[in-house]
């Protein structure tokens, strides 16, 4: 039985079959090159920056904004700085210099206030746990998750303050932390000042 399709058919459906093929790797080709071209040209979106990552010409900025006044005033920053020897006159950049070094000066004073309550709580916490007496810890301990508890639970507020004037009388060690003051002690701050190098300890046997 002969074939129903001629030589110059064959030849034809041949050519199509192959122009076929030819289209599809020409058209993965560049799929391919377009895929390599995205990832090359692929920039990665940038974050927004927070109030801790400001770069040095936003801070520039905002020294030179009119509203902006750090908390050490002008004149204070003029008299150590005129102590120091450096005198700096009214002009616009001087003017940003000197509130950059009272704004560092800031920081450096936060810092070291923070630490140095830092150091206060951990010292009075291991004065509760150093107690000697075993009822007077645990009853500190007690007052102390009380006081904790407050912030907390809203509905115990009542008992948390019957609680705490009873037990004051008993405990005047472990007075409720919510109203008591804490008191900058020159140990805790040496301590805080330790940790950025200085040291205003007292050398033994100081009278």
């Amino acid at each position: 039985m002969g074939s129903i399709f001629t030589a110059n058919d064959l030849e034809d459906i041949d050519s199509m079959i192959s122009g076929k093929d030819e289209e599809a790797e020409e058209v993965t080709g560049a799929e391919a090159e377009d895929k390599k071209e995205d990832s090359s040209t692929y920039v990665p979106p940038v974050p927004e920056l927070t109030r801790a990552d400001k770069t040095l010409e936003e801070l520039l900025d905002l020294l030179d904004d009119p509203d902006f006044t750090p908390i050490i005033p002008d004149a204070v920053t003029d008299y150590y700085l005129s102590k120091s020897g450096l005198a700096l006159g009214g002009s616009d950049e001087e003017v940003k210099i000197k509130r950059l070094l009272a704004l560092a000066t800031q920081k450096f004073v936060s810092d070291i206030a923070t630490d140095a309550y830092e150091y206060s709580r951990i010292r009075s916490n291991t004065a509760v746990y150093n107690a000697n007496n075993p009822q007077t810890r645990a009853r500190a301990l007690l007052m102390a998750t009380m006081a904790k508890a407050k912030g907390t639970n809203n509905d115990a507020n009542d008992d948390v303050n019957d609680d705490s004037q009873v037990n004051n009388g008993l405990n005047p060690n472990s007075a409720n932390q919510s109203k008591e003051k804490v008191t900058l002690t020159m140990e805790d701050l040496s301590m805080a000042l330790d940790e950025h190098g200085l040291n205003v300890n007292r050398p033994q046997f100081y009278r």
